[in-house]
């Protein structure tokens, strides 16, 4: 992709996906039923979408324009290529892929398109498997979210962990557990912090079943953040969970923007707990997978909330946010909510990937 200046990479992929969604959601927004959303939809076009995607991410030149891409191209150049020098009690799963890439002498390149496979093929295959009905729009709702570029191409070792969660969890309420252990395993081994999500996970599938207690422990959470925020951090740095939550609630990186209780945040993170509650307590439906993937949200979610006022306070954020467009998306494809829900879904969307241009336009994007 050498042909993109270096300097519009980013940009162009907000665009071009932003473009997508809109012809997608004008498509369904002329609709004045659920045609569209009934209609089951072919498996190859999310598929074929996701490669472009993979490619387009993972042949990125390699530059300071990607943040951290350097510090793991640094590593990356720097290893042995000896599976002897993996440190195998710490996050292995790059250093693995790196391994791999050396056996067979690929450059840095190959190094960053397994990556990128990873990333976005597993986030693929996840609403494949949650809603084969409609994979293409669950992937757009994905594909179009705030923070799906940002952890492509500058928190790789997050966005990766966390995608596996996401196949984890897609697995998980399919009932194939042996499937859903080996891809949590791996997402920990690739970001020991993804232990949130799949304990929350857990806690969703076999303890907390109702969506309106976790919603009522997120509303609990905002208070306690409140009154008791910094001594949470500290709190949660001592116990050992991720060695940067020591970093950045010590204050030891300072180039995060801003720092202190994030209602912005807190106000995009709203969304899909008060969608959860429209669903369950005012419409009364209830779907267990979808009650699973709510409560994975609203839980990890809250647990962030009790540490934001820390540093990089977005990444933290991420151990919830990556399940935002599937919470959404899942609801709105499958759950009857209204009857014309062709339109709403078309509306949703749109309102959804304009949201993202909206924050690349005032400078909140990387």
């Amino acid at each position: 992709m050498s042909f993109i200046p270096v300097q519009y990479y980013s940009t162009v992929f907000y665009y071009l996906s932003f473009i997508l969604c809109v012809i997608v959601s004008l498509r369904y927004i002329n609709s004045n039923s659920c045609d569209l959303l009934l209609k089951q939809n072919s498996p190859v076009a999310p598929t074929v979408l996701a490669i472009i995607v993979t490619l387009y991410i993972g042949l990125r030149p390699v530059s300071w324009w990607f943040q951290d891409m350097l510090n793991y191209a640094y590593l990356f150049n720097h290893f042995s290529g000896r599976i002897a020098d993996i440190d195998w009690s710490g996050e292995w799963g790059l250093p693995f892929i790196a391994y791999i890439c050396k056996l067979f002498n690929w450059p840095a390149t190959g190094y960053f398109l397994l990556i990128a496979v990873g990333y976005t093929m597993c986030q693929a295959e996840a609403v494949k498997k949650l809603l084969p009905e409609n994979g293409l729009m669950a992937f757009l709702f994905i594909l179009s979210s705030f923070s799906f570029w940002g952890f492509a191409s500058n928190g790789i070792r997050n966005g990766l962990g966390c995608a596996v969660v996401m196949l984890a969890i897609a697995c998980m309420v399919q009932k194939e557990y042996i499937q859903a252990m080996m891809w949590a395993f791996v997402a920990f081994v690739v970001h020991r912090s993804t232990a949130l999500p799949i304990m929350m996970l857990l806690i969703s599938y076999y303890v907390v079943k109702s969506p309106k207690q976790a919603i009522y422990f997120w509303v609990l959470s905002i208070v306690v953040s409140l009154l008791a925020g910094n001594a949470l951090i500290t709190f949660f740095a001592q116990l050992g969970f991720d060695d940067r939550m020591t970093m950045y609630a010590t204050n030891t990186y300072q180039q995060f923007s801003r720092s202190g209780f994030r209602w912005d945040f807190l106000l995009y993170s709203s969304v899909p707990v008060a969608l959860t509650w429209y669903i369950t307590q005012n419409k009364g439906l209830y779907d267990p997978i979808f009650n699973i993937l709510a409560n994975t949200y609203v839980l990890s979610n809250a647990f962030w909330i009790m540490v934001i006022r820390a540093s990089f306070s977005n990444r933290f954020a991420y151990l919830s946010w990556f399940l935002y467009p599937v919470v959404i998306a899942y609801a709105l494809i499958r759950m009857p909510l209204w009857g014309d829900q062709d339109k709403k879904i078309g509306w949703a969307l749109l309102a959804h990937a304009s949201f993202t241009i909206f924050m690349l336009l005032i400078g909140k994007l990387y």
